[in-house]
């Protein structure tokens, strides 16, 4: 046997380990991670639905899919059209779990948010890049 049947229990033990904490820890990572892995099982097989379906289960995490979404607007059309047509439905799912005004009041909660008002969020004084931009371009804002 190679070195490779002898850390493989190993190996695999930590990827289970490392995603059974993070799906308890982090919200949104029960869906994205297997959505990963779709992804790049549609990537390497050439299965553009299966590339277009993963790449919709990762929109819990926005900053991810932006990253991976934009090379299909102009090379492999047909993920992004998978993409497009996934991600819909699962937008017109999670409305009809809310309803529209749930969907309006996670709006408004999300523009709350970014904003930084309404519940004493002071971001000028914050040690992270928003802070810092609030900062440093405090008159041109």
């Amino acid at each position: 046997m190679g070195v490779g049947f002898e850390i493989a229990p190993a190996y695999i033990s930590h990827v289970f380990l490392s995603c059974f904490y993070r799906s308890s820890q982090r919200p949104g990572f029960g869906l994205s991670h297997p959505g990963g892995m779709v992804w790049l099982y549609g990537m390497v097989r050439g299965k553009n639905w299966a590339a277009g379906l993963g790449l919709a289960m990762t929109i819990i995490r926005p900053q991810i899919t932006l990253i991976l979404a934009v090379p299909f607007l102009f090379n492999r059309r047909k993920v992004w059209w998978w993409f497009a047509a996934v991600a819909t439905l699962m937008t017109l799912f999670s409305i009809g779990l809310v309803g529209l005004s749930g969907a309006k009041d996670f709006i408004n909660l999300m523009v709350i948010s970014a904003g930084g008002q309404g519940y004493g969020l002071a971001e000028a004084s914050m040690f992270d890049f928003t802070g810092m931009v609030l900062r440093l371009f405090r008159e041109y804002l």
